[in-house]
């Protein structure tokens, strides 16, 4: 009969925990390249296992969810869910009438994707109207 110790088994864990980390932060570089490209292997390391420790304080356990939080701290800073611009958001992580966490971080990123398309669809829609009256413009001054 083979024992483990407590101690053995919280080691594994930790090991565990780190070689996931790690994957995440090889994910993340190969994602998001030029966000990342000025954080040292180590500092992004820190700031993904701070990040996962907040996931984790949301009650997100699984990786896929640690990756999801991730990718809105990549693109939205590394504590987003601390500033007071984006407010929104942690009440969407925090809301108790969804019971599950992760059910709680798919609506914030529904919402989030939905937020934008709006806003690549308005700035394409400006962009139009400022061509338009632009070319008004030039057929004013042509008469």
């Amino acid at each position: 009969m083979i024992l483990i110790r407590e101690a053995q088994i919280a080691h594994l864990a930790a090991h565990c925990r780190r070689r996931k980390i790690a994957g995440l932060c090889d994910a993340l570089r190969g994602s998001y390249p030029e966000r990342l490209t000025a954080l040292s292997p180590i500092a992004l390391y820190r700031r993904v296992r701070q990040a996962v420790a907040r996931a984790e304080e949301y009650g997100l356990q699984d990786k896929d969810d640690w990756y999801r939080y991730l990718e809105l701290a990549v693109l939205h800073g590394w504590d987003f869910d601390q500033q007071p611009a984006l407010a929104w958001m942690h009440e969407y992580l925090i809301e108790e009438r969804i019971s599950l966490p992760s059910a709680r971080l798919a609506r914030l990123c529904d919402q989030r994707t939905q937020q934008i398309e709006r806003d690549a669809l308005n700035r394409e829609t400006r962009a139009r109207f400022a061509l338009r009256r632009a070319a008004r413009g030039r057929q004013s001054n042509d008469r």
